[in-house]
Formats: C-alpha cells, structure tokens, sequence
C-alpha cells in the first residue's frame, strides 16, 4: 500500500512540473508585446536573480512535502 501512495506522490508533483514548465514558456510572448524593447530589456537585467530565488524556493518546496508524506507515513 505505501508503494502506491509514494507512486501516486511521483506522479502528482510530476504533473505540477509539467504545468509549471508549460505556464512559464507560454507567458513570455505576450508579456513581450506588452512590455515592449525597454521594458524586456529591463526584464531580462533582473530576471537572473529574481530566478535565482525561485529556483531555492522551488527545490525547499517539494523537499518540505516529501519530508512532511515522510512523517505521516
């Protein structure tokens, strides 16, 4: 029973990546157009560190939850 709860875990934070990925590639086109030259070029000076942080945030998340299916387990 616990190898299909863990399974059923892989399988729903698997979905959610996908998600994400698809949402983040589909945003940026017309956020171009609505910024423009100026405002995308000011994007893309700050988005490294904003990433940064989204990129330690995103892995502290599902480390959390596994540890949290861990304890209840």
């Amino acid at each position: 029973m616990k190898h299909k709860e863990a399974f059923n875990g892989v399988v729903v934070l698997t979905a959610a990546l996908i998600v994400i990925k698809i949402l983040s590639a589909v945003y940026r086109i017309p956020y171009q157009n609505i910024l423009g030259d100026t405002g995308l070029y000011a994007y893309q000076q700050v988005y490294p560190i904003v990433a940064l942080g989204m990129i330690l945030s995103m892995n502290a998340i599902p480390s959390a939850i596994t540890q949290n299916i861990g304890e209840v387990s």
